[in-house]
């Protein structure tokens, strides 16, 4: 069975630079997870061709645009966008998304709003440094807002809900190779390109502005200006010019009307000039372009004249106000960039150090463990019937154990019968053998795992009947948070560690709840309901889900590059394990951290919590010392702050052992004297 699928909604439209993002968003989270994605826009948009053609599901609402101040035709709009919302509320209703992702444009103000209303998770991309009107609405009640600019943060009234990740690009932006791209154009390796473009449309300043920039380059051997005039404008820029029928200008000048492979052209480019768009800012500083930016003077709030004076400021672009350009102007421009071959670089770095490839993959990434650390916390005090969906797996057993010691209603199902559900029977729970819409009552919450499709009958039917549908890593949150939670988290070792420290709570007659990853001899099984204030719980790393959990005592035995299909890289792994440890929900808690791990002394800096380290590593605070084997076990001295706590003998062999008994047994007697 496949991973239980999640549904986004997206919403975006009115230009290219708000539906790619979405589009590449999208992208993105269908690498890490299994998604199911329906996009909103208008019916007559951009979006209405472009989405469908993508091979997405498209459904459109009416939207319509604000005005800036107010006049009475914003009364007539707000009427209208009353029944906007109606519409929205019912795609929502059929869809049931997890979360709502809005990338600018009036559609996303409808839609953002109904879901915030409905309290679906929900995120903004705001991709310019001054935020556009509906997304400033919008942020006073939605969860979160992506910046593709830092600057923006301070120009919303809640900087709090800002997360700066950049401006998501298509991947082809960077995938495209200089070499073949030059090849494919027809343009030699040792020729300066200089690429112009005002947009699909064009940009009528600065195509007027290069018929005298054609004039004066026309016969120079070695520089291409390769000339996007846009839909509206070429005709006209064709005559002007005197081009000939292939739209060649002289030896220098090439005329195209529409580029419909951006991306080789700015892979071909040494210099681009164009307007100040966030999202062709982003894709050129991807590619590293220097840039001679006019931006356009009637855009809201003239954010493209602060996106471009970020580019200024780093040193990557000059800017041509648009009402001084003349040709003269880039002619000055040109002729400096192309004779001066260390300014060039020098705006190539700065632009190159702009640029967040990875935006929309980090986007992806955060929603997803946004998702499964979930919005809203489960109280257990809500619910007092569970059923379990998979309650034979190993996980699953261990929770639905633990809430009928509790005192709850369980009742499950499973593909085949077994001694384990049979004990379930046994202590009162009800026991269904196969999957059936029938087995899902109606009250309390349903539970799954990450194992159980998104077409199980069961799943449908808890969705259809809107009952509350549960991760079980929301559930063993609960129970963590329900006492004093001990988490132990890492690579390798979790299993090992948290079943010693499991071990020493129980037996030291402290009752404690366990929740362990694999059985464990000592309490007959993997789970063990106690009495005591201490809840002791493997955590999974592997899928985010270990986000979820707000900890007394956080251990981490290791951090390495695993599980890359769902972070897809270390440094976010590294960042969720930061997370995870910062977690800590006590004034008096602490993290045990080994320092052994590269992992675990890379994400020291970002933890704000009381810390302990351990390993062998002279400076743990913890130390092994002295292992060695006597008489088949394997020994060390304990040592704290110069002080030997006692020696330890282990029946396991290997120095892995050796340190995942500093972050079990041995950090339990700092626990108890230092906390």
């Amino acid at each position: 069975m496949g991973a239980v699928m999640k549904r986004v909604i997206l919403s975006g439209g009115g230009t290219g630079g708000h539906i790619y993002p979405a589009i590449t968003i999208a992208r993105e989270l269908s690498k890490l997870d299994n998604v199911e994605f329906l996009f909103v826009g208008t019916p007559n948009g951009m979006e209405s061709r472009i989405i469908p053609k993508e091979g997405y599901k498209f459904a459109s609402i009416p939207a319509y645009g604000l005005k800036r101040s107010f006049t009475l035709k914003n009364l007539s709009i707000l009427m209208k966008t009353a029944g906007s919302l109606f519409k929205a509320r019912s795609i929502l209703k059929h869809f049931h998304p997890d979360v709502v992702i809005g990338t600018g444009g009036y559609v996303c103000g409808p839609i953002l709003m109904a879901a915030a209303l409905s309290h679906i998770p929900t995120l903004i991309q705001e991709q310019n440094v001054i935020p556009g009107i509906t997304n400033k609405i919008l942020s006073h009640v939605v969860d979160t807002i992506a910046l593709g600019y830092e600057d923006a943060k301070v120009r919303f009234p809640r900087p709090e809900k800002c997360i700066y990740t950049g401006n998501p690009i298509r991947p082809d932006i960077i995938e495209a190779k200089r070499e073949e791209s030059r090849r494919e154009l027809g343009i030699s390796p040792d020729t300066f390109m200089v690429l112009i473009t005002g947009g699909s449309r064009g940009a009528r300043s600065i195509n007027n502005a290069m018929a005298g920039v054609h004039a004066y380059f026309k016969n120079d051997d070695h520089l291409c200006l390769y000339h996007v005039t846009g839909t509206l404008e070429y005709d006209k820029i064709i005559e002007k010019v005197h081009a000939d029928k292939e739209g060649r200008v002289g030896k220098a000048g090439r005329i195209i009307k529409y580029e419909y492979h951006m991306p080789r052209a700015l892979a071909a480019a040494d210099l681009i000039i164009c307007r100040a768009g966030a999202v062709s800012l982003a894709e050129l500083a991807a590619r590293g372009l220097p840039a001679i930016l006019i931006p356009y003077p009637y855009a809201a709030e003239d954010h493209q004249t602060f996106n471009a004076r970020v580019f200024v400021a780093a040193g990557a672009a000059r800017m041509i106000v648009d009402k001084y350009l003349t040709d003269k102007e880039l002619i000055q421009d040109i002729t400096y960039l192309k004779d001066t071959p260390a300014a060039l670089h020098s705006m190539s770095d700065a632009s190159a150090g702009l640029g967040r490839i990875h935006a929309g993959r980090d986007i992806a990434v955060w929603l997803l463990n946004w998702l499964k650390k979930g919005v809203n916390e489960m109280n257990l005090k809500e619910y007092t019937n569970f059923h379990f969906i998979g309650i034979g797996g190993m996980g699953m057993r261990a929770l639905a154990e633990i809430l009928l010691e509790k005192g709850y209603s369980v009742s499950g199902s499973d593909m085949a019968d077994s001694p384990v559900l049979e004990n379930f029977r046994k202590r009162g729970a009800s026991i269904f053998i196969g999957h059936d819409a029938s087995h899902v009552k109606g009250e309390g919450c349903v539970v799954i795992s990450s194992a159980i499709s998104e077409n199980n009958p069961e799943l449908m039917e808890a969705r259809r009947k809107q009952i509350p549908v549960f991760h079980r890593s929301d559930v063993l949150a609960a129970l963590l948070l329900a006492g004093k939670g001990i988490s132990v988290a890492g690579a390798h070792g979790k299993s090992t560690t948290s079943g010693m420290l499991g071990q020493i709570f129980y037996e030291t007659a402290m009752d404690p709840t366990i929740v362990l990853g694999a059985a464990a001899d000592y309490i007959h099984g993997n789970s063990i309901c106690g009495k005591g204030e201490y809840v002791i719980a493997e955590a999974d790393e592997s899928d985010g889900s270990f986000l979820k959990f707000k900890n007394y005592i956080t251990v981490v035995t290791n951090i390495e590059d695993d599980h890359l299909d769902h972070y897809g890289s270390v440094e976010n792994i590294r960042k969720a394990f930061a997370e995870f440890v910062n977690h800590i929900s006590y004034d008096d808690g602490a993290a045990f951290l080994c320092l052994d791990s590269e992992g675990v002394r890379a994400i020291l800096p970002s933890v704000h919590k009381k810390v302990f380290t351990f390993g062998l590593n002279e400076k743990a605070d913890l130390r092994a010392v002295n292992p060695r084997y006597e008489n088949r076990f394997l020994c060390y001295e304990a040592v704290k702050g110069g002080k030997v706590l006692g020696t330890v003998r282990l029946q396991v062999p290997g120095l892995h052992n050796v340190r995942d008994s500093l972050g079990g047994p041995c950090s339990f007697s700092v626990l108890r004297d230092s906390l």
